[in-house]
This record gives structure tokens, C-alpha cells and sequence, in this order.
């Protein structure tokens, strides 16, 4: 496996991965990849209020729960 392969996990461990090194029986060394505000450009703006979003999605359908 080459070093610095991508990987996901799943369960416990959420997140990506690089692969650092394999070792023995298979096993990898794994370090994070840069956290999410690193990688992910800020957006410019501001969040919709709750009428903004009625007014663009329109009432969305609900499941009687509330």
C-alpha cells in the first residue's frame, strides 16, 4: 500500500485517514487528515432565517410528529 493512501473509517472512528506506513501482518499506521475547517473553505454569507427557508422550499412535509 503506498504511503499517504486515503482511507475512511467507520464505527467508533469516524473520519479520513492517510495510510503512514505498513507494517507487519497487514497492520497500518494511520495519522488524521487536516480537520474540516483546514480543508473546507469558509462560505461567504450568512445562514437563512426559518421564513427565508418557507419562502424558498416551500412547507415541507411533515410526519405528524410536530
Amino acid at each position: 500500500m503506498p504511503k499517504n493512501e486515503h482511507v475512511t473509517l467507520a464505527g467508533d472512528r469516524v473520519g479520513a485517514y492517510l495510510v503512514e506506513e505498513e507494517v507487519a501482518g497487514g497492520r497500518l499506521v494511520l495519522r488524521p487528515e487536516a480537520a474540516y475547517p483546514a480543508v473546507v473553505p469558509a462560505r461567504k454569507g450568512r445562514a437563512t432565517t426559518p421564513d427565508e427557508r418557507e419562502r424558498i422550499l416551500g412547507a415541507l412535509p411533515s410526519d405528524g410528529e410536530g
